[in-house]
């Protein structure tokens, strides 16, 4: 999941990953890059992570609105930060005299501009990939009884990409939509999910036995 912290202290507690090493054991990953390393795959480290990280995504979830008006704030800066960029590009070309050869003036418009833009570019995916990666989670606990109901519609994958997730964990017994497996699905699959659970219901339609030999 994505680091949420709004400070620096919180980042040596806070989860951001775990992985299955080559040797089977978990490597938790923390967002201060504190790697601990070598932790044993057991269902009580896998629970105790999961809780950790559904706290994690709750209380960020609470925050939401400060994560938007981040992004929001991303957005605005880049556009600032290019227009500068370009001003300053602009007059450099002047003072260098670089203005009199219009191709020379354009390459180093373009060279500062680009330089400028970069930077405000990262941080604006940053910000909006963390706001998109929470409103998915919003999605899916604002939707969870749904959601947790899909094995019992024949139909309630139609579309969804990612199938061979939901066929893993039916077939391993695990939770298809844990905090752990937050990048198996997108927000889209959760909403295709709800839509299609919703109209199995509202239709009712009865299914061909599949005959087995």
């Amino acid at each position: 999941m994505k680091d949420y912290t709004l400070d620096q202290i919180s980042k040596k507690k806070y989860i951001v990953d775990t992985f299955v090493a080559e040797n089977k054991t978990l490597t938790v990953i923390f967002a201060d890059g504190t790697r601990f390393e070598n932790v044993a795959s057991t269902e009580e480290n896998l629970d105790c992570i999961a809780r950790v990280q559904e706290a994690q995504a709750k209380a960020a979830v609470n925050k939401l609105p400060v994560f938007r008006r981040k992004a929001s704030k991303a957005d605005l800066e880049m556009c600032a930060a290019t227009s500068a960029a370009f001003l300053v590009g602009g007059a450099l070309s002047c003072i260098t005299n670089a203005c009199q050869n219009p191709t020379e003036s354009a390459i180093l418009v373009g060279t500062v501009t680009l330089l400028g833009f970069i930077p405000s570019l990262i941080y604006t995916i940053h910000e909006n990939e963390k706001l998109k990666e929470l409103e998915k989670i919003k999605y899916r606990d604002d939707h969870r009884e749904e959601l947790d109901s899909y094995k019992e519609f024949p139909n309630s994958l139609a579309g969804v990409k990612n199938r061979r997730h939901f066929a893993y964990c039916r077939s391993h017994e695990e939770d298809p939509f844990s905090i752990l497996a937050i990048d198996c699905f997108s927000k889209k699959d959760l909403e295709t999910i709800v839509d299609n659970v919703e109209r199995e219901n509202e239709f009712g339609f009865t299914y061909q036995k599949r005959v087995t030999r």
